[in-house]
């Protein structure tokens, strides 16, 4: 993930198109040991009819967990998080990763406005059936691992039905509504500019928390039911159009989506062993608020840890995407350690 120009959640300058790219820049292929294996997995997402690609690389033949890697916003392919991947084969820990629609060998076509949660839960949701049908998984313990828009990709899929064995999540909005918003325009986010021609940010923060706990409020109606009330609040507090250039920053199917959500019940109900991760000085995704949300809930089978000094990526603002995967060692052993060390 690394992104695009209306990846939010990852709102870097840098804009890439997906093109059925078979590898991006940011992502590289993993050593592999004469020790793993791998077996190419493809599945069909009837609803969106689409066929979905990825690879299972195993340690060994003795392993006994495996974990399905979920990207965040932008375009990925089988190829991401490669230093994470290995060091989970390192410990013994099967991993999955897969191309997302439209790239690698996945069919679709991958578009940034319009890759909504709903298409990527479906997605998610798809792969999820495909490996728990394969006999070599039968009997391991099956986790997941989300950063950013893909932790939210997995709330997704949990609603739709999937039930894995644990969670891993790494600086994934949690925060019902979408008031990681507020956190981006508090950073300064460059993406957001444009969208909100105001002189104080106090400004710019109300107009979001109060559109949207307006679109939140009505998040059972059809989407362009939900526009229409978001448009007529907006008018009333006087976010028109010449307070943003084109489009506001709801108007896209993504970002309507991702603002709709309330995933914090997940979290209250959770029964699985979870670890929520996240770096101290993330500019996108507030680590203060998100960390104080899950301590409030007090589930015990929920792990916070935030890293000090390190950003949305696990490593130091500011950040040089093309070696954006390339996270600390700290976090890095920490993450892997965690599921390693997990008992069932």
């Amino acid at each position: 993930m690394k992104k695009s120009i209306t990846s939010f959640l990852i709102a870097f300058s840098f804009i890439l198109q997906a093109k059925s790219q078979e590898i991006f820049p940011y992502e590289r292929a993993i050593e592999m040991k004469s020790t793993y294996s791998e077996i190419k997995i493809s599945a069909i997402n009837d609803e969106d009819n689409i066929m979905l690609s990825g690879s299972l690389i195993l340690p060994s033949d003795d392993f006994s967990k495996i974990i399905f890697i979920v990207p965040g916003s932008g375009p990925d392919t089988r190829h991401n998080h490669p230093f994470l991947t290995e060091t989970f084969l390192e410990k013994n820990i099967a991993v999955f990763r897969y191309d997302e629609r439209g790239n690698g060998s996945s069919t679709g076509i991958y578009n940034d406005y319009n890759y909504t949660l709903p298409m990527l839960g479906r997605d998610v949701h798809t792969l999820v059936e495909k490996l728990k049908s394969i006999p070599i998984l039968e009997g391991k313990i099956f986790g997941m691992l989300g950063h950013s828009y893909g932790g939210m990709g997995i709330l997704e899929a949990i609603e739709i039905g999937i039930e894995p064995d644990f969670l891993v999540f790494l600086a994934s909005p949690i925060q019902k509504h979408g008031a990681f918003f507020t956190h981006q325009l508090e950073n300064d986010n460059p993406i957001l500019k444009d969208k909100f021609k105001y002189n104080a940010v106090e400004e710019k923060v109300s107009v979001v928390e109060i559109i949207n706990d307006e679109i939140g409020n009505n998040n059972h109606l059809p989407n362009q039911e939900i526009r229409k009330i978001a448009y007529k609040k907006a008018k009333e507090i006087g976010y028109t159009k010449r307070r943003y250039n084109k489009f506001s920053y709801f108007s896209t199917p993504y970002n309507l989506e991702m603002i709709k959500r309330n995933f914090e019940p997940i979290f209250k109900n959770i029964t699985i062993p979870t670890l929520y991760a996240i770096g101290e000085k993330d500019p996108f995704i507030s680590a203060k608020a998100e960390t104080q949300l899950l301590k409030s809930i007090k589930n015990p089978k929920i792990k916070i840890k935030v890293f000090d000094r390190l950003g949305h990526f696990f490593k130091e603002e500011p950040l040089d995407i093309m070696d954006a995967y390339n996270m600390e060692h700290e976090p890095k052993e920490f993450i892997t350690n965690w599921v390693r060390d997990l008992e069932f």
